[in-house]
């Protein structure tokens, strides 16, 4: 997993901005709105902008992210 970058139970704050996996709408919501949202599509929710107030989350499929950034290496 890549430093800093927390995913679903992971994430701490009380509230977040929420861009959905078309990256179309964003808005605020509690965690847990977010995370059961992710749920129902299948995918993460993954913050990507901890030190935004409110930090910010994206729903995307972690793992297929994830995968491209482990082959480049280090």
């Amino acid at each position: 997993m890549k430093r800093g970058l927390r995913i679903n139970g992971g994430i701490r704050a009380d509230r977040i901005r929420l861009v959905d996996a078309r990256k179309q709408s964003s808005r605020r919501r509690n965690e847990r709105g977010g995370h059961e949202q992710a749920q129902e599509a299948g995918l993460d929710l993954v913050e990507v902008a901890p030190n935004s107030e409110p930090p910010v989350c994206r729903i995307m499929d972690y793992g297929k992210w994830l995968l491209p950034a482990e082959a480049a290496g280090p």
